[in-house]
């Protein structure tokens, strides 16, 4: 059985690990071209200079206060073009076993198809109106019968394949750099619109309903594609939170940067620009017996640090997280008393600015330095690429 799955940007060989522990007959499509996917946004830092770890082969360790962005990895290491960036196809004989949670993944589907599309856009019209030659496809069969057979053990709520209702999406990947993305010829609006109406020609009995199955298109470059979605589109960034900010990071993007911080067991993991807390929540989440960490949200506003404590009652981790008011500039800890710090700092858009930045990350390193322990490590989300350098 085939499926897929979309994942954090940069982050896909993390859910590749994840897919191999819960599905050990899987086969990974592309893995060796997704061991290391970083976007340029993302960055580790370390407190004294020794060699990177596995994780992060390629990248030479830095002082902290001289970050280096991850990007800057050889291109033997980078992702080949045809790879799609943000989805990992895979193939088991255990689809069961996709009945508990994986974490790192954002929505999984079963695999319809996948093809090439043509060159031209008259092309790409007419081969999305004919359905992608749906019915000459055996994919759909066993995609579908998966789809009810999960929806029942799921919801208890099963379908008629003749009855069957569905609404279309049809997103065009980018790629990381500038230079490689795709030009499209036609808007994802048009392809969602020749798609659907191919889909419709294929299959009379099926009905158009915006809340019912969800058909997506991937397409990339010249590739594409098609699946049916097993877990809510609308409901990915929902987990361990009630209390929502202007800027939350994505649960799923937490999840992957704790679990490659890999931080020691009964160490101290900090996000001092914790906003909804959503990282350390997903840190003691995940690492629990004999890899718990304890977990300490700070936030120099009062109204992200209400919602990091809501967040931590609702996901039960009240007891394995302290929140507190802190300025991240002034961190209220001793030196070297700190085994990791992993947050998604301010990136001066929707709050702050350019101007404020400017002062607060030299600062903010600095503090860093003297709180991290010797082999301690910091692992920072941020688009102010020039202000980490």
């Amino acid at each position: 059985m085939k499926f897929f799955v979309t994942v954090p940007v940069g982050l896909e060989f993390v859910a590749v690990q994840e897919i191999k522990d819960i599905l050990s007959d899987s086969t990974i499509q592309y893995e060796d071209q997704v061991n290391i996917s970083w976007p340029s946004n993302w960055f580790v830092t370390k407190s004294e200079k020794k060699c990177a770890k596995r994780a992060v082969r390629g990248l030479e360790s830095e002082d902290l206060v001289k970050v280096k962005p991850i990007d800057e990895i050889s291109e033997a290491n980078k992702l080949k073009p045809d790879v799609m960036p943000g989805l990992i196809a895979f193939e088991t004989d255990q689809p069961q076993s996709l009945k508990c949670e994986l974490k790192s993944v954002k929505v999984l589907f079963a695999e319809i198809l996948e093809a090439q599309l043509p060159d031209c856009r008259e092309d790409v019209e007419i081969f999305l109106k004919q359905g992608m030659n749906l019915r000459e496809d055996s994919g759909w069969i066993s995609a579908l019968d998966f789809w009810h057979r999960w929806k029942e053990s799921h919801t208890r709520e099963g379908s008629a394949t003749d009855s069957l209702s569905f609404r279309v999406t049809f997103q065009k990947l980018r790629s990381y750099s500038s230079s490689g993305r795709p030009n499209f010829s036609f808007s994802s609006v048009e392809g969602s619109d020749w798609l659907g109406y191919g889909i419709g020609a294929a299959m009379p009995h099926w009905r158009v309903n915006l809340k019912h199955v969800h058909i997506v298109c991937m397409a990339y470059k010249s590739s594409i594609k098609l699946g049916i979605a097993l877990t809510n589109l609308d409901g990915t960034n929902i987990r361990n939170r009630e209390a929502f900010g202007a800027t939350s990071l994505q649960v799923q993007e937490a999840f992957c940067l704790t679990k490659l911080s890999s931080p020691p067991p009964g160490s101290v993991l900090l996000d001092p620009f914790c906003g909804t807390g959503i990282i350390p929540i997903e840190a003691v989440q995940h690492l629990v017996g004999d890899r718990a960490v304890y977990g300490i949200a700070g936030d120099v506003l009062s109204e992200e640090t209400e919602r990091a404590e809501r967040n931590s009652i609702h996901s039960g981790s009240k007891n394995l997280i302290e929140v507190l008011s802190a300025d991240a500039t002034r961190l209220p800890f001793r030196d070297k008393s700190v085994s990791r710090i992993v947050s998604d700092m301010p990136w001066g858009r929707r709050c702050g600015g350019f101007s404020r930045n400017v002062s607060l990350y030299p600062k903010f390193l600095d503090e860093a330095q003297r709180v991290l322990e010797a082999d301690g490590e910091a692992f920072l989300l941020t688009l102010e690429k020039g202000l980490m350098r």
